[in-house]
């Protein structure tokens, strides 16, 4: 019998960014890969930045910058 391997990416959630009106937010995650960070505007998820080849300073300034409106 031949056992099927599935390969499982666990992400974990590093931190998560709000604008000041909290219609923004970004949340960084990080998984076997690397970073990204999930984008969400009033609650609908918008798009992911995969940073996987950056720091985590990268991915939180990736957050933040989004959160102030100079990411769009």
């Amino acid at each position: 019998m031949k056992e099927h391997k599935t390969k499982v990416n666990i992400n974990e959630k590093i931190s998560t960014h709000w604008s000041e009106n909290g219609r923004k937010e970004a949340i960084v995650m990080k998984s076997e890969s690397g970073y990204s960070v999930d984008l969400y505007e009033q609650s609908r998820y918008i798009r992911t930045v995969e940073c996987f080849d950056k720091a985590l300073n990268y991915a939180e300034d990736v957050a933040e910058n989004f959160c102030l409106g100079i990411l769009l």
